[in-house]
């Protein structure tokens, strides 16, 4: 399905990933955002479409894959849209295609990794670390939202990191902020990691002021690149 919003953005819509564009113009940049355990891609139709982040469309293509279906361990086994199983092979696997998504974006956006961000949700997150973190360049940016970094990383020796930031509720009980803020350790602290701890945000993507802090740290770093 293809569409358009305000006769500006162009939305492509498959089973497998949801695009949002500049219409009739080149995306300078482009942000890979992965979602949540079980969710559907359809959900972010009003997340990067709200006034908060839609800013972002004027030179940004956004690329929301979905995650394969597969046998769900915290639900007992029954299917839903996950990008990893809880074994190391899987996520690494799954932090691979992550990279191998980094590189066809990057390749889109002049060969130049600055100009290309990577984030998620929840479960997105952990791929988005993993893979931002260890990546082979360093990109422009990522953003972590409710999320956390999962005991599969391997993050040892890791240094030169790109500018990451965290956004997590105060009221998120499936993630809770203690637990994510221990995960967090090998990089809290560094200069390029920015925090934001939103006091009424729980374990969503409806917070309009978390959007706006998202739009305003991805902006900063593009228009440096």
């Amino acid at each position: 399905m293809e569409n358009t919003v305000n006769a500006n953005i162009s939305i492509q819509l498959t089973r497998t990933h949801l695009t949002l564009a500049p219409l009739n113009k080149t995306p300078r940049y482009s942000l890979i955002f992965l979602h949540g355990i079980e969710m559907s891609i359809q959900k972010f139709f009003s997340v990067f479409l709200s006034s908060s982040i839609i800013g972002l469309l004027q030179d940004f293509k956004i690329h929301i894959p979905q995650a394969p279906i597969r046998p769900i361990a915290m639900r007992g086994g029954i299917d839903g849209f996950s990008w990893y199983s809880l074994t190391p092979e899987s996520f690494k696997e799954a932090s691979d295609n992550t990279k191998a998504m980094i590189r066809r974006e990057i390749e889109e956006c002049d060969n130049d990794p600055k100009r290309v961000f990577v984030g998620g949700f929840s479960q997105g997150t952990t791929l988005a670390l993993d893979a931002g973190l260890t990546f082979e360049q360093k990109i422009g940016g990522i953003i972590v939202i409710g999320g956390f970094i999962s005991d599969l990383s391997k993050l040892e020796g890791v240094r030169d990191i790109p500018d990451t930031l965290i956004v997590h509720g105060l009221k998120d009980q499936r993630v809770t902020w203690e637990h994510a803020e221990k995960s967090f350790k090998p990089i809290l602290g560094r200069d390029n990691v920015k925090t934001a701890l939103l006091e009424d945000m729980e374990h969503d993507l409806y917070s309009e002021e978390a959007k706006k802090i998202v739009h305003d740290f991805i902006r900063e770093r593009a228009k440096n690149s």
